[in-house]
């Protein structure tokens, strides 16, 4: 017999029969008839699974025959049979596999969103010359020892040479003379007399490095073959693909270098600085630098300028933007030195403390380097940090050459030199100032720096020259941000200066551009563009972010709603605090913490480690102990959070070292969530005592991701819904390599790469490695991942091992490299993917999209209609501004709040999955929305981030010790010149293992429920809820599907579910779940109910499907019907077995209350439970049938008269609860008339009724005494009733139990008659006493009587324990009396456990206050072990009646703390209460989530965030003030979610809405009922304007209404 199929779906293992008929042949056609394909075979061919891919298919997809971009358009072949079908995911050959074909760039752009105009900061050059040679030269510039000048004296040098050179040929043009800065020149139209290939040699006078005038050789040769810039006519014919080469594209490059050199020609004789296109000059004569940085550093602000190609309207362009960078400020050392020892050591002891301190005193200074001072060598150790390789200038005016340092010395009083001019004598630095230049020293105990040429200055006799930086603190880096921050429209302001300053780039001004030729636009370009559509961000089914409900795109609120998939904290976890607040502090913040956490779904238990060491007081060393000593004591502990001091350094100390102690392979195996101390104590901006619950929510999203949940996921556009649907086989990776700063010993790079676990990517597997790359390697590039095939594998090898299968496309996208390293870098690591993917089977080969991500340009766009930042989405892929040759766009994917967006630059250089460009740009754009550590777009894919985020974390794993602050200037190339070195195989690459008990969490949890065997699964899948197996479980493989068709279902449609989840039962749910569901739950409140069972056309599933559900439901459940819909839906349940039915008194208003109700039930063969609470008595009559199958009744409506007979038509009743009514029209029965053959041989009809539960109402004793004569198998029997009559009589009772009751255990009797007649007689000590005998030990009684008057007199009587879940007392002028103390003076013993139970199933307690009571004497104090309610009903007419204080104090004696704690739900009926009542019990009781309150006594002063349903009474006759009612709730309950409201009409309806759907951010449900008998709403009406309403506001189409059917009521869910 052969075995079922085994697919290799989400869920179920890799095995797989191999059919024997699945051969060569069969590839691409039908299976054989009879057998379907499984989730195997369901593979789209275009590398990603297409909406026609599910297990329902029976077809193999055909192979594709053509390929686009990544292919060239050539046509694929038919492989051969697959040597391993798991690792055959397409149809692709070897060759084409192995193709390095670029994309081209699309000539139809993308046309996806809103389409807009932008401005670019790009220049049109509106001429240029078409025709001419450029000849070029070289240039060297030599001094008298015969080596090359530096090249900041260069541009002068070359200056004199050139006036020099003109005197001798003034037929020459000067202006067509340009020269790079470095060794070129270049000449426009005639090439320089007498300048030829052998060169010319002349010599210059001019200033060397001391400043005097020296003679310089100045070489110039001609070389190389002249540039044709005739190229420049025939651009559109360049950029055609078929007319590109090598050749011409070296030619066009060497074309824009020589026209980028003629345009930057007159700026760069101004600027001070030129690097990487920037241009920096001093901004005020003799001051260099705009903004003040500290620690000797200043910010400078300069211009970028760039000369471009393009294939739109312009050919050339100028990009040009606002440049920042921070250089050291131009000043004297001495001034230097007291801003840098502020910082110390000694200077942090001394001023550690002060604040606005920009430098230290000079005293102090001293003292600081003193070689006496102990810790002077810490003080030379830190002062050696900020000052290797910094570049100063002799004060001397004779000889101001530039020096760097290379070490600190020794004081100027005691450091030698050999002064060689005096006989080689050995002197002092002091001693040599004095004698040589007559210079006394002020500052002799200073130490001397000692300098690269091994010369030693004094501190005090230099000036510190301008060099870029390399490291800042985070201090300057928040100025630096802060002060080069520009709105929009400053930037752009600050362009048109650039544009128009003489000194920079003012063309027109530019003699030099004219001579070439050259004209460019005054006006910066403008351009199509696109916003993208925002994908909705979802977190649950009721909350999800749309782009109608956000401010901003790219920016949302993450409400008090739960994740998408809350992770709850380890039942072991630990708060370590490591700052200086006290554990209190640390309480109150878990507190808080935790309260918030419950909002996002997530349980958060109370720490059982808590750790404390004041970090300002204890070392490095002593923390890490600390940890590994609480880790080896509570080694299932791994989980920590973390308080940091607030001191940045110290902060930032020890956050590198715990991140390296935990995480490490051989560290602890932690993971830490690490916080800043001034985000765990209370205190926001503007109010000091209100907690920052944005700062705790956001630190919720970083614990939730790293304890394995997913914060939300996404819904996307159908443009590219294929790429986040259901088992996609979509791998998205990000790839980043890290660089130490220029200039470090330590050449060590960090390579962090991720790749996405599930669909829509929000877990990743990650790859850390580390290159070091030796000094000799300078000219090799820096940006090539060498490990690339191993780390591939490894991921893709997760990837196959957490999902069942490999991925059948892999989209990378790689950080970090330069435009001029595409071609190389690009070509190696691809081949290293290919080959990663060869070696885990020859036949894989999956499609390939590999995307550059550039941050590193100069591209700005601005908005035509605002002076804001272009919108989030805002893509740009306009011939005009995109790259001439290659496949690239710009996107905008967040918004920018503060200063200048810079949009993201993607280069599409490989594409095998043929991504249309409005396909990879919404791709694209989605992904920066998965980022889970905030509620924003970022800026870059997620892939690209997190992979940028764990490459500077692996940076802490691999610190270089080298703590130089500033670059190494060298003039030359570290590699020798003319010098051969081997650099292959050089770059050495190490993997940097993690700890795998932190980050193989996610693989195991997940991997385990896909082994687990089906028992197992079926036993998980019972707890999840419909809609979760059939919308994010259903159809993932047929394993699945299976055991999820043998769940039985209930499914609830009641008014509990919002509208849109109701729509979404009926579209996803209820069709596919129709044979397997068995409780049914509807109502009729809002009509759901009768749309269910008539032909409603709009529903998302056909009237017979519905029928046929309710044909096989076993249990139907009906909230508040309609009595026509009651008697329909009964023509269509032919299977029921389980009948509920609860009426709120609307059914008694409709035709046929009850008429043949029973009838039809009775008639129902299978059913075995009835349930009928319809608010009024059933009418039997008659010709009912009798039911063998009932076994249990509950009716609340009967007459008396009715009870026997309807017993006799239940042979097989076990389980009666009842509710009986006198006979009508009968006010009074005698025993003598009474008719006792109504209950005559009862006991042989009902023999297996053992539970009564009666409720009469009139009724005589006897008759209940005849009737229990009847049913002597009772085992439990409840009686209650509202009168008192006979009822009260214990020894009745006695006898009746004993002679009649034989098998009785349980009895239960609650008698409460709330308004005693006047004829009545009450002696109370008689009435316990006939509960007095022994008899009465087991079920002891309570009597509790109230009495006012003769008028006002209420008795309740009831045995112990109370089986009522409500009781109604009166908090004063109660008398107990108990059956249970006459036993205990009679030293009868009772157990006290027994007596903790007597109220344990009380759920709430109601309390009427009178204005007149007998007493003040209170109840007692009972333990209610289950209360949750508390409910207050007021007679009072003077609010002066009570006192608020006294009524809390006795409330706190009745009940104890932990009681009041428990309560969470308030009830004040009425209106007249004790002045401030409500706000002094919600004061008392802390947890209270709802509340029901009369509009007039809602007074609250304080913020109460815990309640979240409201109930509010505004049809009260009392005045109040509306608006005042929607200030307290907007201010003081900020979290209620629930929101009901009683309307006398519908005047106001429209103000409170509006109100509550703009302030009450947390709603999720409105009620409104109205009161008044004729107050309708005009549904019509009122639904057109709730849909502007949600336009106008943003709602999305989930926030919907319902009406009840007389439209006196309606629903809002949101």
């Amino acid at each position: 017999m052969s075995q079922p199929i085994q697919g290799r779906g989400r869920g179920r293992g890799r095995l797989i029969q191999q059919l024997s008929y699945l051969t060569t042949s069969s590839i691409g056609t039908s299976l054989p008839s009879g057998i379907s394909s499984t989730n195997d075979d369901d593979r789209s061919e275009s590398g990603f699974s297409s909406a026609s891919s599910d297990s329902h298919s029976s077809v193999v997809a055909p192979l594709i025959t053509s390929l686009g971009r990544g292919r060239g358009g050539v046509r694929l072949k038919q492989n051969t049979a697959p040597a391993d079908p798991h690792w055959t995911v397409n149809n692709l050959t070897k060759e084409q596999f192995h193709s390095n074909y670029r994309p081209e760039k699309p000539h139809r752009l993308g046309d996806l969103g809103e389409q807009i105009r932008v401005i670019a900061n790009y220049f049109p050059i509106l001429k240029f010359p078409h025709k001419g040679l450029v000849y070029k030269y070289q240039i060297q510039i030599r001094n008298k020892n015969n080596l090359e000048i530096h090249r900041d004296r260069r541009r002068l040098l070359y200056n004199i040479w050139l006036k020099t050179y003109f005197q001798k040929y003034p037929q020459i043009d000067k202006h067509k003379i340009v020269f790079d800065n470095q060794s070129r020149l270049l000449t426009f139209d005639e090439p320089l007399p007498d300048i030829f290939e052998d060169g010319v040699s002349e010599i210059v006078s001019g200033p060397n490095r001391s400043n005097k005038q020296e003679q310089h050789t100045v070489i110039v040769q001609r070389v190389g073959r002249p540039v044709d810039l005739s190229l420049l006519g025939n651009l559109d014919e360049l950029f055609h693909p078929e007319a590109l080469s090598n050749d011409n594209i070296q030619d066009l490059k060497e074309v824009r270098n020589v026209l980028s050199i003629v345009l930057h020609e007159h700026c760069s004789s101004h600027a001070a600085f030129i690097y990487d296109r920037s241009f920096f000059s001093p901004t005020i004569a003799g001051q260099h630098g705009e903004w003040d940085l500290g620690s000797g550093k200043a910010l400078w602000r300069g211009f970028y300028s760039c000369l471009v190609f393009a294939k739109g309207t312009h050919h050339l362009l100028m990009n040009l933007d606002v440049k920042h960078t921070v250089f050291m400020k131009k000043q004297p050392f001495i001034e230097f030195l007291c801003e840098i020892m502020l910082h110390s050591p000694s200077g942090k002891r001394k001023y550690g403390r002060q604040r606005n301190i920009s430098k230290a005193d000079g005293g102090d200074v001293l003292s600081f380097l003193d070689i006496n001072n102990p810790a002077y060598q810490h003080e030379l150790d830190f002062l050696l940090k900020y000052c290797k390789h910094l570049r100063v200038r002799s004060q001397d005016a004779a000889k101001p050459i530039i020096y760097e340092i290379q070490k600190i010395a020794l004081p100027a009083s005691k450091q030698e030199l050999i002064w060689k001019s005096s006989k080689n004598r050995v002197i002092t630095v002091q001693n040599y100032y004095k004698e040589h230049y007559n210079v006394e020293l002020q500052y002799p105990s200073l130490p001397t720096l000692g300098m690269h040429n091994g010369s030693y200055l004094p501190m005090e006799l230099v000036d510190v020259e301008p060099v870029r930086m390399k490291k800042i603190t985070d201090e300057q880096r928040a100025l630096v941000c802060r002060s080069s921050t520009m709105k929009p429209d400053m930037h752009y302001k600050s362009i048109e200066k650039i544009r128009e300053d003489p000194k920079q780039q003012c063309f027109e001004r530019d003699p030099f551009v004219t001579a070439w030729n050259l004209n460019i636009d005054a006006r910066m370009i403008e351009l199509p563009a696109r916003v993208l559509p925002m994908p909705e961000i979802v977190y649950t089914d009721q909350y999800r972010v749309t782009s109608k409900g956000v401010r901003d795109l790219g920016v949302w609120e993450h409400k008090s709603t739960k994740f998408y998939k809350p992770a709850d904290f380890p039942s072991v976890w630990g708060l370590m605090n490591l700052s200086s607040i006290s554990k209190q502090e640390c309480i109150d913040f878990y507190n808080e913490l935790s309260f918030v956490a419950e909002d996002n779904g997530i349980r958060c238990c109370v720490p059982e480690i808590y750790e404390e060491i004041d970090a300002t007081k204890n070392g490095m060393a002593q923390i890490e102990d600390m940890l590994r000593d609480t880790t080896r004591k509570n080694h299932n502990c791994k989980f920590f959070l973390v308080i940091l001091p607030n001191e940045s350094i110290m902060r930032t100390q020890i956050y590198d070292s715990l991140k390296k102690l935990c995480e490490l392979e051989f560290g602890l195996g932690i993971i830490t969530q690490m916080v800043r101390q001034s985000n765990v104590v209370i205190g926001i901006r503007n109010n000091k005592t209100k907690w920052d619950y944005a700062k705790l929510r956001n630190i919720l999203l970083k614990i939730n991701t790293k304890l394995n949940g997913i914060n939300s996921v996404l819904n996307v556009s159908s443009t590219i819904d294929r790429f986040f649907s259901r088992g996609h086989r979509i791998m998205y990776v990000g790839a980043d390599l890290s660089h130490p700063a220029p200039g470090t010993a330590n050449q060590i790079s960090t390579v962090a790469v991720v790749a996405s676990a599930d669909d829509i990517p929000n877990r990743y597997f990650k790859e850390v490695y580390q290159q070091h790359r030796p000094s000799q390697t300078r000219g090799e590039s820096r940006e090539y991942i060498v490990d690339m095939k191993q780390i591939m594998k490894s991921l893709i090898s997760q990837y196959e091992k957490l999902r069942g299968y490999p991925p059948t496309a892999i989209v990378f996208f790689r950080d970090g490299i330069s435009e001029g390293e595409f071609d190389s870098v690009f070509e190696k690591e691809l081949t290293s993917i290919r080959e990663a993917c060869v070696t885990l089977s020859p036949c894989y080969r999956p499609y390939l999209t590999y995307i550059v991500v550039s941050k590193r340009h100069h591209t700005r766009f601005f908005p035509t209609t605002s002076e804001k930042n272009v919108l989030a989405g805002t893509v740009v892929d306009s011939h005009d501004v995109t790259h001439a040759l290659h496949y690239d766009f710009y996107l905008n994917s967040h918004h920018g709040a503060l200063g200048t967006s810079r949009p993201t630059h993607y280069h599409v250089l490989y594409d095998d999955n043929n991504l249309k460009p409005n396909e990879v740009q919404m791709l694209t754009y989605a992904l920066c929305y998965t980022y889970s550590r905030c509620t924003r777009s970022v800026s870059i894919p997620t892939p690209v981030k997190y992979a940028d985020l764990l490459a500077t974390r692996a940076a802490l794993y691999v610190k270089s010790d080298d703590q130089s602050d500033t670059e190494s200037v060298s003039s030359g190339p570290r590699i020798p010149t003319n010098e051969d070195v081997d650099i292959n195989n050089s770059i050495k690459s190490e993997r940097i293992v993690l700890n795998k008990y932190i980050y193989i969490s996610m693989t195991n949890i997940i991997s385990k429920f896909e082994c687990l065997p089906n028992e197992l699964l079926l036993d998980i899948l019972t707890y999840c809820r419909p809609r979760d197996l059939f919308i994010s479980l259903f159809n993932l493989n047929q394993r699945l599907n299976t055991l999820i068709y043998i769940q039985t279902l209930n499914i609830d449609l009641g008014n509990a579910l919002p509208k849109y989840l109701l729509d979404v039962y009926y579209k996803s749910v209820l069709y596919n779940a129709r044979e397997q569901i068995h409780t049914l739950r509807l109502s009729d409140t809002y009509g759901r109910m009768n749309r269910f069972i008539t032909n409603d056309q709009q529903l998302e599933i056909d009237g017979e499907t519905r029928k046929a559900i309710l044909d096989r439901v076993k249990c139907l459940i009906l909230w508040d019907p309609l009595m026509t819909s009651l008697h329909q839906i009964l023509n269509y349940v032919h299977n029921l077995e389980y009948f509920h039915v609860t009426s709120i008194g609307r059914a008694r208003h409709t035709p046929n209350y009850s008429d043949k109700l029973l009838k039809i039930l009775f008639e129902m063969k299978l059913l075995k439970r009835l349930y009928l609470a319809l608010h009024d008595s059933i009418i039997f009559d008659t010709d009912i049938g009798t039911s063998t199958s009932l076994t249990h009744l509950t009716l609340n409506g009967c007459y008396m008269q009715h009870l026997a007979p309807l017993l006799r038509r239940l042979p097989n009743i076990r389980f009666l609860n009842i509710m009986c009514y006198n006979r009508p029209n009968v006010t009074s029965i005698n025993q003598d008339d009474f008719d006792y053959t109504l209950y005559a041989d009862l006991a042989d009809c009902v023999p297996y009724l053992t539970h009564l539960t009666l409720h009469v109402t009139h009724t005589p004793f006897f008759e209940i005494e005849i009737l229990l004569r009847q049913l002597p198998k009772l085992i439990k029997l409840s009686f209650s009733s509202l009168l008192i009559e006979d009822y009260s009589n214990g020894s009745n009772w006695e006898r009746v139990i004993t002679t009649y009751l034989p098998q009785l255990k349980k009895f239960s009797l609650f008698i409460n008659e709330t308004h005693i007649p006047l004829r009545t007689q009450i002696d109370l000590n008689k009435i316990i006493q006939t509960f007095s005998s022994f008899f009465w030990q087991q079920w002891p009684v309570v009597i509790e009587y109230y009495s006012e008057s003769l008028l006002k007199r209420h008795l309740m009587l009831y045995t112990l324990p109370s089986q009522k879940d409500s009781i109604r007392t009166y908090l004063y002028g109660v008398e107990i009396y108990s059956s249970q103390e006459l036993f205990n003076n009679s030293k009868l013993n009772y157990p006290n456990e027994f007596n903790k139970s007597y109220y344990k199933k009380v759920y709430e307690l109601h309390f009427t206050l009178h204005p007149n009571s007998s007493s003040n004497i209170i109840l007692p104090n009972r333990v209610y072990t289950s209360l949750k309610s508390l409910s207050f009903s007021s007679e009072l007419t003077d609010s002066d009646s009570y006192n608020t204080d006294t009524i809390l104090t006795d409330l706190q004696k009745i009940c104890s703390t932990s009681v009041l704690t428990n309560i969470k739900r308030i009830y004040l009926y009425d209106q007249i209460y004790p002045i401030n009542f409500l706000s002094k019990i919600l004061n008392l009781l802390p947890n209270v989530q709802s509340l029901r309150v009369s509009a007039s006594l809602l007074h609250i002063s304080i913020v109460l965030t815990r309640i979240t349903s409201l109930t509010i009474d505004m049809a009260s006759i009392l005045s109040y003030n509306s608006t005042d009612i929607l200030r307290q709730m907007s201010t003081y309950l900020p979290n209620i979610r629930y929101l009901y409201f009683e309307l006398k009409n519908t005047e106001n309806i429209y103000v409170l809405l509006i109100y509550c759907l703009r302030k009450l951010v947390h709603l999720l449900d409105i009620h409104i009922a109205f009161h008044e008998q004729n107050a309708r709403i005009d549904s019509q009406l009122f639904i057109s304007w709730f849909d502007e309403y949600k336009l106008l506001n943003g709602l999305n189409n989930k926030v919907q209404v319902e009406f009840g059917d007389e439209n006196n009521r309606l629903h809002i869910s949101l």
